[in-house]
């Protein structure tokens, strides 16, 4: 064999050889490549995921933050109105109050709390206040129950109040003072 021909193989066996080794690496760094693009893939979907989970729960607060906000106006609105209705029912009854307080039932309401007021003190010292508006009853009220009467310096818009300095007691049969009661009290059902 000529020297021509055996470089010729020795060519083509290194030529081979070297294609080989050439195949070789390349699929080594496609495989590498590969696995670069999947790592990167998956850490890009991680990242959305925990980005898009981020953003709902960010969502998700803002939502309840804005409902808290218009439940609690709906409350205060509703609160408002109801207070509102309150004070007109109040009104309602302050104003049939008076139109009461200008009856003879009115009077025969007044004899028999001073007369309860005596009965309770059992003949110790008691004195029995009537609201100075109404003042123009005071006579009256004095003949029919045989007791005195003293006008308060507070007006109490109707009723008595009765004191008991040996037992240390008031008695509240005022208007005001069970008005008061009545609004501090008072739900809607």
């Amino acid at each position: 064999m000529e020297i021509n021909e055996k470089l010729d193989i020795f060519y083509e066996a290194a030529i081979a050889a070297a294609n080989k080794q050439s195949e070789e690496i390349l699929e080594e760094q496609k495989r590498t490549y590969q696995q670069a693009i999947e790592t990167y893939e998956r850490n890009k979907q991680e990242e959305q995921k925990l980005w898009e989970c981020a953003m709902e729960a960010k969502i998700k607060k803002e939502a309840n933050r804005s409902i808290s906000e218009q439940m609690l106006q709906q409350k205060r609105i509703y609160h408002a109105a109801e207070e509102a209705k309150k004070e007109e029912l109040f009104a309602i009854v302050e104003e049939k109050l008076r139109a009461f307080r200008n009856t003879r039932q009115y009077e025969e309401f007044l004899i028999h709390h001073i007369r309860q007021a005596e009965a309770y003190g059992r003949g110790e010292e008691a004195v029995i206040y009537l609201s100075p508006s109404d003042a123009g009853k005071k006579a009256v009220l004095e003949q029919e129950t045989g007791v005195e009467l003293t006008l308060s310096e507070e007006d109490f818009y109707g009723g008595i109040r009765a004191v008991f300095p040996g037992k240390h007691m008031l008695m509240d049969e005022s208007f005001a003072g069970r008005l008061r009661q009545e609004r501090e009290g008072y739900t809607w059902a």
